[in-house]
């Protein structure tokens, strides 16, 4: 990702800070966007956002304390540990917060990778996220809540109306479902397993795992007494939701290829 954040990238993640502040146009009639491509004039009075033209490299990624967690900074700019500073009555900060933010939150890694699985996917093993160990904090909010306790900082020293936003009025879950498969053994599937071991069709496991499945699945498969099936959960997910009142949505998997993908008809009883 080469050049400075602005135009419409610049716009796209000031829509998204926009989400959880009110950036009135006094507000953004302070802000400085400062490239480090250019000669850098001292400003006075201002919040100033530096932005770095610098490419993304791994080796460049700062680990920084956001709220007391270390955080990784992925377009850094500063040395020190500092996330901002003050000069000429104004404030600083000390690295590009928001070409580090796009970056996650447009999905710029997976667009422009060239690494796919074998279903043409991103894949998570080259992800950032791994590679920095990520994935179960939300790194774009602890960058936004910087920005915008800084701005509220300036609006308090200037005496200039500061309003946070809520997401929503009132706490609010959202339970979806996918279904993808609905029958754990199924003739098709221990066809494949049988050709996997025959080494007709790929697999990552090895040749014990793949018998030992093959065997397991063709055995349940043919049992007559079989009637346990793992991957049928629908009363169990209908008991806990209808125990705590939740509504959720339910999204089949249409059959549009032969023994790919659902392997069911949303035209069965069952279903």
């Amino acid at each position: 990702m080469e050049g400075v954040l602005q135009g419409n990238r610049l716009k796209y993640i000031l829509f998204h800070l926009e989400q959880r502040i009110e950036l009135t146009e006094e507000i953004k009639s302070r802000f400085v966007f400062e490239s480090n491509t250019n000669t850098q004039i001292p400003v006075a009075n201002k919040i100033v956002f530096k932005l770095t033209s610098s490419s993304f490299e791994k080796s460049n990624v700062k680990y920084k304390i956001f709220q007391n967690e270390q955080i990784p900074v992925l377009f850094p700019i500063s040395s020190n540990d500092a996330l901002y500073e003050f000069e000429n009555n104004s404030i600083i900060f000390s690295d590009d917060l928001l070409k580090s933010a796009f970056y996650l939150l447009s999905g710029y890694q997976e667009y422009f990778s060239n690494q796919r699985d074998d279903k043409g996917r991103f894949s998570y093993n080259t992800s950032l996220q791994k590679e920095f160990n990520f994935v179960t904090k939300p790194i774009v909010n602890y960058y936004f809540d910087i920005i915008s306790e800084v701005i509220e900082l300036y609006c308090k020293k200037e005496g200039i109306r500061f309003t946070k936003k809520a997401p929503f009025d009132t706490f609010a879950f959202f339970l979806s479902h996918d279904v993808d498969r609905i029958d754990y053994y199924h003739f098709f599937e221990v066809a494949l397993k049988w050709k996997q071991f025959l080494g007709l069709a790929k697999s990552k496991e090895t040749k014990f795992n793949i018998l030992k499945s093959a065997i397991e699945s063709s055995w349940c498969f043919v049992n007559p007494f079989n009637k346990k099936n793992p991957w049928w959960t629908f009363p169990y997910l209908f008991s806990i939701e209808s125990k705590y009142g939740i509504k959720a949505t339910y999204y089949f998997l249409e059959k549009d290829q032969l023994h790919v993908d659902s392997r069911y008809t949303i035209l069965s009883k069952r279903i």
